[in-house]
């Protein structure tokens, strides 16, 4: 009967350490299980943390490129009226230079046609005083 005690006492013993090991085993699969899923979890907040600064990153570059192109058409726009004045000053003094230059032609046909009528004077007569000229 001994063997019989000692049997089950093996036995016994045999199933307390398959039990222990299934508990470790179990204890272990869900200690990774959990700290799989703690992983998963970690990934996919930084996943969504990346994908906000990346949306994030992407909106300040469109918004400083929209900045960009509204200054350089502002400086655009700022030349082309510059330009469009400076015309217009240009034409201006043209057009003053052109009356100032028709003016002095004026000027000058009136002088010339004076000048071309003290031409045509007759000489003025001899001055009548009785007598020429005395030779000595």
């Amino acid at each position: 009967m001994q063997y019989g005690l000692y049997h089950c006492f093996a036995y016994s013993a045999v199933l307390y350490i398959q039990r222990r090991k299934y508990h470790r085993q179990t204890t272990t699969n869900k200690y990774l299980t959990l700290q799989m899923e703690l992983l998963k979890a970690k990934q996919e907040e930084d996943r969504k943390r990346l994908e906000e600064q990346f949306k994030a990153d992407m909106e300040a570059q469109r918004e400083q490129m929209q900045n960009m192109m509204t200054a350089n058409m502002e400086e655009l726009r700022k030349d082309r009226e510059a330009i469009v004045e400076q015309n217009q000053t240009l034409k201006e003094t043209i057009e003053s230079m052109h009356q100032s230059m028709e003016q002095r032609n004026a000027q000058i046909t009136e002088l010339q046609k004076q000048i071309i009528a003290i031409a045509l004077r007759p000489p003025p007569p001899p001055p009548s005083g009785g007598g020429g000229c005395i030779i000595l």
